[in-house]
C-alpha cells in the first residue's frame, strides 16, 4: 500500500530544503523511516563537475557509448563557443 502525505514542519523548511521522509513497512510490521533534506544537485549540495560527469556516462553510456559520451561530455563543458545548437546534438545521435 502506497500512502503519500503532508506534514506541515516539513513544508516549513521549503525552499531551502525539500525535506523527504520516506518510510517502509515490512510484513511482518516493522517500519523503517529516513529523511533526506537534500541530495547531490540540490542548491546546498551542488554536485562537482566529476559528480555530474559520473552521472551523465552512467545514463548514456548504455545508449550511445563510451566515446560518444566523452565526446558529448566535451562539447556541453564547451557550449558557449558552439555557435550551432546542431553541434551539442551530434555526439548523441544513436547509431545503428
Amino acid at each position: 500500500m502506497r500512502n503519500v502525505s503532508s506534514r506541515p514542519r516539513m513544508s516549513k523548511l521549503y525552499p531551502k530544503y525539500y525535506a523527504t521522509v520516506v518510510t517502509a513497512t515490512r510484513d511482518d510490521g516493522q517500519t523503517f523511516s529516513k529523511r533526506v533534506d537534500d541530495i547531490p544537485g540540490f542548491a546546498t549540495r551542488p554536485m562537482q563537475r566529476a559528480d555530474l560527469a559520473a552521472k551523465f556516462r552512467k545514463n548514456v553510456v548504455p545508449m550511445i557509448g563510451t566515446a560518444s559520451a566523452d565526446d558529448a561530455l566535451h562539447v556541453l563543458w564547451e557550449l558557449e563557443r558552439h555557435e550551432r545548437v546542431t553541434d551539442v546534438f551530434a555526439p548523441l545521435v544513436l547509431r545503428t
